[in-house]
């Protein structure tokens, strides 16, 4: 992600005049998934075309969590099973958005994302091993600010119990400082379908509208 927006030759292309005029403000993005789990490799196809592929519900939980970006208007989708995989420190650069059930799954999966951090041309210098361990979280620090993290935190987990209106009036300062965060977004209109009190029955998850 910190690639795509540091990237001249992208700037210069989605710059284009041409482009501009077309599609005004139009920048490149690309959404990521990121899970964890067993998949099969193997060759499919014919003896015309053979295409490698690869088999397993993991894919298509990634898969999912690629597309749902969009959604919630993030970089990066993290699920569960992949942020216990990091270490305390990165998963404390993460946050959760939220705790759904994706489309062919039974499970409910966490959601999380990490916030990129906004870079100019000259871009940021990639880690390498001789950076140190401070000088690192200090760089690829999450965009937002901790008063906006632990307020977004807050309104996540009464969303989860179901105090809607409490979720609401947390989530409702996070968009007054940032009002185009997608996640907070997000949240909001689901609740507001449901003027704000929480479904009978509610387990602090829901169905992912889209696939």
């Amino acid at each position: 992600c910190i690639e795509v927006q540091s990237s001249v030759e992208l700037a210069e292309i989605s710059e284009h005049p041409k482009i501009q005029e077309r599609l005004p403000g139009y920048r490149v993005q690309l959404g990521f998934g990121l899970h964890s789990g067993w998949a099969i490799e193997g060759a499919i196809g014919s003896t015309l075309k053979i295409d490698a592929s690869y088999l397993s519900p993991n894919v298509n939980v990634a898969s999912r969590l690629q597309s749902a970006t969009s959604q919630f208007k993030v970089d990066i989708l993290i699920s569960e099973v992949f942020l216990q995989m990091l270490s305390p420190d990165v998963q404390a650069l993460c946050r959760r958005i939220d705790r759904v059930t994706l489309k062919g799954a039974s499970k409910p999966v966490s959601l999380y994302t990490y916030d990129v951090p906004f870079v100019d041309l000259n871009g940021s210098p990639w880690p390498d091993e001789e950076m140190e361990h401070e000088e690192f979280f200090r760089q690829f620090r999450p965009r937002l600010s901790a008063g906006f993290r632990r307020r977004f935190d807050a309104g996540v987990d009464e969303y989860l119990q179901g105090r809607w209106l409490e979720a609401k009036s947390m989530l409702d300062k996070c968009l007054h400082e940032r009002p185009a965060d997608g996640p907070s977004k997000v949240l909001r209109k689901v609740m507001e379908a449901h003027n704000y009190h929480a479904p009978e029955g509610w387990e602090g998850v829901r169905e992912l509208e889209n696939k």
